[in-house]
């Protein structure tokens, strides 16, 4: 279906087909939002028409989350190369 045939509508059942992954289906409207505003920049869609606008998010809950000792070493790891690559003080 070519991008301009694009529905508020059809944006909504989209985002509610996911509606048990909350975070997801928010995730996935905000993607398809920046691709239909692409659309407008490259003519594939009429300024001002991206049909995500009008299709509210789920609540999420917060979360807190902790990082890995793998994300830690990768961490550190880029520490060291910002500090070597750009001779920052150590």
């Amino acid at each position: 279906m070519p991008i301009a045939d694009l529905t508020p509508r059809m944006v909504r059942d989209f985002h509610r087909a996911l509606a048990k992954t909350p975070r997801t289906a928010n995730l996935a409207l905000g993607f398809l939002s920046k691709v239909c505003d692409l659309a407008e920049i490259l003519d594939e869609r009429p300024s001002h028409s991206n049909p995500c606008g009008p299709v509210r998010g789920f609540p999420e809950r917060p979360r807190q989350r902790f990082f890995t000792v793998a994300e830690i070493r990768e961490l550190l790891l880029a520490a060291d190369w910002l500090e070597a690559s750009f001779n920052l003080p150590g």
